[in-house]
């Protein structure tokens, strides 16, 4: 992302939970969503909440980066255990 545009958050109040979207004039750079600490997910049939294989990202709120706006596909994904490290990872866009 070009570190000379503006960039402003659209976080709607009032969500069942947090979730923001990064935008760049009209275009969506990246968004996030927090699932909740009940979310567990995993892409691996043998992970477990308790024991996660190394490949495994821990935490709730995931996150996409689109560098070429909302009809391009996501550049990458991942998730995070904060809203404030998905926010910053967003925003780095490298």
């Amino acid at each position: 992302m070009s570190k000379t545009s503006k960039l402003v958050w659209d976080e709607p109040a009032g969500c069942s939970t947090p979730r923001g979207w990064l935008l760049n004039g009209a275009f969506c750079v990246g968004n996030y969503l927090d699932y909740g600490p009940d979310h567990y997910r995993s892409p691996h049939e043998y992970c477990q909440p308790d024991r996660l294989c190394p490949d495994c990202q821990p935490g709730n709120v995931h996150a996409v980066r689109y560098p070429d706006g909302p009809n391009g596909a996501p550049r990458a994904w991942r998730y995070f255990k904060t809203v404030t490290e998905a926010r910053a990872w967003i925003e780095a866009g490298d």
